[in-house]
């Protein structure tokens, strides 16, 4: 097993907007990331923690090598231990992650938090495609609408999806849903009516 030692020297960054802070304060910050993980002091939901945690010890960059492996494999660990498939970036999101990164070491959370929101959508996805039962029939909304009998519009079906009101989820960019969930959503339409 390959055991990494903490850095005892400074390093630099290519491409980063700010230089890790010095070798002698390494130990300290990585004891306070832990305490700030294990208290949650701000209340974080699971990926908001998991995203910060994996900024902040990119940003401690407490190893010469092999931080941007171990940054992520760290964040998904939190993230499996809150029942959340791995978050993977892409490899065509570098870019991206490196800017939102530069971002956060700003204290700008926002892209970080998008980008890994998204990584996180598409584990989900792909999860969700392998459950059994996939079958029934999900397909895009856009290929939906044009089901002779679907009596509602695309603009429409996509804000029920939007809303939570039928059973539906994004692939990527596009929502899916199916027949079933656009007739449950239309019976419960009429079961209300029919109440006095």
């Amino acid at each position: 097993m390959l055991l990494r030692r903490l850095r005892n020297a400074g390093v630099r960054i290519a491409g980063a907007n700010f230089v890790p802070p010095n070798a002698a304060k390494v130990s300290g910050l990585l004891d306070e990331l832990v305490t700030y993980v294990q208290t949650n002091p701000q209340q974080l939901d699971a990926l908001e923690l998991a995203t910060v945690f994996h900024h902040k010890l990119v940003w401690i960059h407490p190893f010469f090598d092999g931080n941007g492996r171990t940054a992520p494999l760290a964040m998904n660990l939190l993230m499996l231990r809150e029942g959340f498939p791995p978050v993977i970036i892409l490899k065509d999101d570098r870019r991206k992650y490196y800017d939102a990164l530069n971002q956060a070491n700003n204290g700008n959370y926002q892209k970080l938090m998008l980008l890994t929101a998204q990584a996180a959508e598409r584990s989900l996805n792909i999860y969700l495609q392998a459950l059994p039962g996939r079958e029934e029939g999900y397909m895009e909304i856009s290929d939906l609408v044009k089901e002779p009998d679907m009596p509602y519009g695309q603009e429409y079906i996509s804000l029920l999806a939007r809303q939570g009101k039928i059973d539906a989820h994004k692939e990527g960019r596009s929502w899916v849903t199916s027949k079933r969930a656009v007739r449950s959503y239309m019976d419960s339409l009429s079961r209300k009516r029919r109440k006095p």
